[in-house]
């Protein structure tokens, strides 16, 4: 039977009228002091947006070397309850397989209703370097 991993839970802070963030650093030799996650295939829940949510910016950082040529890296929903896999932000627009600090993306969805889990996959070529870091920013619903 596949483990199960708890959803992390939509952080949220109710009298600050501030930008929220959820970040993830990815590496394919992860430093747990570091807070990293190991880069092999598979999706990893590295947040939840609380519903009601305005998403406004991504940024994605790959750093010296770049991931393996071929591996692909999506920001997104669960697949399982169909949401789309690259939501948050696509491969094409990460290029993890290319070195680049504080790219900009415009994510494909702007707005959550309901509290959404986040979950950063990994697939195509198997990562054999590399290592990014991963943001996405949202402002949550206020009164």
């Amino acid at each position: 039977m596949a483990k199960v991993l708890p959803v992390k839970p939509a952080r949220n802070f109710p009298n600050a009228n501030v930008v929220h963030g959820i970040r993830a650093r990815v590496a394919f030799a992860p430093d747990a002091g570091k807070g990293e996650r190991g880069a092999g295939a598979g999706r990893i829940n590295i947040g939840t947006i609380p519903g009601g949510s305005m998403i406004l910016v991504g940024s994605s950082t790959i750093n010296t070397p770049a991931f393996t040529a071929g591996a692909t890296i999506n920001i997104g929903m669960d697949t399982v309850t169909g949401g789309a896999a690259d939501a948050f932000m696509k491969t094409a627009d990460i290029a993890p397989g290319t070195a680049v600090v504080g790219k900009p993306i415009t994510p494909t969805l702007g707005y959550v209703a309901v509290d959404t889990p986040v979950y950063l996959t990994i697939g195509g070529t198997a990562v054999a370097a590399g290592s990014g870091d991963f943001l996405i920013q949202y402002y949550p619903a206020r009164d």
